[in-house]
């Protein structure tokens, strides 16, 4: 299990009024914000045929007769910047900038020059590198050419702050040679879209009804949870749940306002932490319960809300709407 107790949100100062217009937006529905609904940069446009790239890991024998682990899925919400994996390349780099008389910063230059169809190869030897908060967490490998028009688009400049999110499965590290000498372990992305965080967030805002500040104070929490890479059962649930169900976010302003009562709940309370857990009944499937910690400004009284998500496959999917949860003893 995995638990994140945080401080207040600078929302809770807010003044009841400025969410009062949510109890007059309908719910959404489970999956109203989906990647392809965010409004994205204008996409690297690529004419080429899909490459074949195998999976970093397999389910299958191996030579002593054991049985290789499963692959580990991943679902995580980060950046995505790239870099040179030798000398070669990055003069190869070099003379095609300079053939279009490409100008500026490095990050100015990496887009300029890999968004041209003709530098391709060059593209498709990059290094693309997957961050959270700064730090190096997974090297990427694109199944197909649209996942690697989505790694470059990624470094468009005009993106203040980023906000990219990749699913795929994790494989082993990758070799020194493969990214001038950076280790960590490769992901095979079969999925992923890019925005800009301030884009992403006023998107969440008008899909659930609430203010962008809130908005951007729930995915704050969210993004910053401890060792929130994306890599377990918990936190793919979690993050699946920040971009795709913006009941979340209603529920949360609501909760706020002194003036509702969702749930039963009387008074004003802001959001203080998420716990997620693998529920007690399994069956065939495994399902993910993520459980928001909600505290009474006055009284310091605890409310909780909880939904359910499978998270068996690769892609998550909502089982269980939002709804109070009541903690057993």
């Amino acid at each position: 299990m995995i638990t994140e107790q945080v401080q207040s949100p600078e929302v809770e100062t807010a003044a009841p009024n400025a969410v009062a217009t949510t109890q007059a937006v309908p719910a959404p529905s489970a999956v109203a914000v989906a990647p392809a609904a965010i409004q994205n940069p204008l996409p690297v446009t690529l004419s080429v045929t899909t490459p074949s790239i195998a999976p970093q890991e397999c389910d299958c024998e191996k030579s002593d007769g054991t049985t290789a682990p499963p692959p580990t899925p991943i679902y995580s919400l980060g950046s995505i910047r790239a870099a040179f994996p030798n000398i070669s390349l990055e003069k190869q780099f070099e003379a095609a900038a300079a053939t279009i008389q490409a100008q500026g910063p490095t990050n100015n230059l990496l887009y300029q020059v890999l968004s041209q169809g003709e530098n391709l190869y060059i593209a498709m030897n990059m290094c693309y590198i997957f961050q959270i908060d700064t730090v190096d967490v997974y090297i990427l490998k694109p199944r197909t050419y649209v996942e690697l028009a989505q790694f470059i688009t990624a470094l468009d400049p005009s993106l203040e702050t980023p906000l990219d999110g990749i699913i795929g499965i994790k494989g082993p590290l990758a070799p020194p040679e493969m990214c001038n000498g950076l280790q960590l372990p490769l992901v095979a992305v079969n999925q992923s879209f890019i925005s800009n965080l301030r884009d992403f967030v006023d998107a969440i805002a008008s899909a659930s009804g609430v203010s962008p500040e809130l908005a951007q104070s729930v995915l704050e929490m969210i993004m910053g949870l401890t060792d929130n890479t994306g890599a377990t059962d918990e936190y793919r649930a979690i993050n699946y749940l920040a971009v795709k169900y913006p009941q979340i976010y209603t529920t949360t302003a609501q909760m706020l306002d002194p003036e509702q009562s969702p749930g039963g709940f009387q008074g004003a309370y802001y959001l203080v932490g998420v716990t997620a857990e693998l529920a007690n009944v399994q069956g065939t499937r495994r399902i993910v319960n993520v459980i928001f910690q909600y505290m009474q400004r006055v009284t310091g009284e605890s409310a909780y809300w909880f939904t359910t998500v499978d998270v068996t496959g690769l892609y998550p999917f909502l089982v269980s709407k939002f709804a109070p949860y009541y903690p057993g003893p």
